[in-house]
């Protein structure tokens, strides 16, 4: 038995790091034109990479990334940059993920545990999954509010600035937010 989970542990160390991998060296870009990169500063535009016909190309890398969600004025390379970024890894990971999953839920029961949360939690603070439940349920109606009171100002910003009730979208709330701040500070 002791073998057996020596192997489990083994193969889930190199999944964890081949998933890892997976997003860190996941290479995709957006191309875009001058036009499209309204609302960042020059000294940004002249760092992209453009291609073959002239248009930029805008990478998931941070340096591009993150200036570009926070200051891009053009919502439709917004929700398309920001989409790549979540594809990171791709199909690869989504099967790393199943088995690193199953491996998980094998080697906890293997070890008299009823899951892999109260495997990890045991020996940590915590102690047990409820504990950790609990204190994550805490903290989600702790931060609720708050939240929720950041989402309202951001979703009126976007309306007062684009002059439609479109709701705020997940890759609208890095340039909202940046878009409050210029405007409060």
């Amino acid at each position: 038995k002791q073998k057996i989970l020596k192997e489990k542990w083994k193969r889930l160390g190199r999944l964890s790091t081949d998933f890892s991998n997976n997003i860190n060296e996941y290479k995709d870009h957006i191309t875009v034109t001058r036009e499209e990169l309204d609302g960042l500063p020059d000294g940004y535009i002249e760092s992209l990479k453009r291609d073959k016909k002239g248009n930029y190309l805008v990478s998931l890398e941070y340096p591009d990334l993150v200036p570009f969600m926070a200051n891009a004025k053009n919502t439709k390379k917004r929700e398309e940059l920001a989409y790549k970024n979540y594809q990171k890894g791709g199909r690869k990971n989504m099967k790393i993920l199943s088995e690193i999953l199953k491996l998980r839920r094998e080697t906890a029961t293997m070890l008299g545990y009823k899951n892999h949360i109260a495997y990890k939690t045991e020996n940590r603070l915590v102690k047990d999954e409820k504990t950790a439940f609990n204190f994550i349920n805490g903290l989600m109606g702790k931060l609720k509010k708050p939240a929720g009171s950041d989402l309202h100002a951001l979703s009126e910003l976007k309306k007062k600035l684009t002059g439609t009730s479109e709701p705020l979208k997940y890759y609208d709330t890095s340039y909202y937010a940046e878009q409050l701040k210029r405007k409060l500070f």
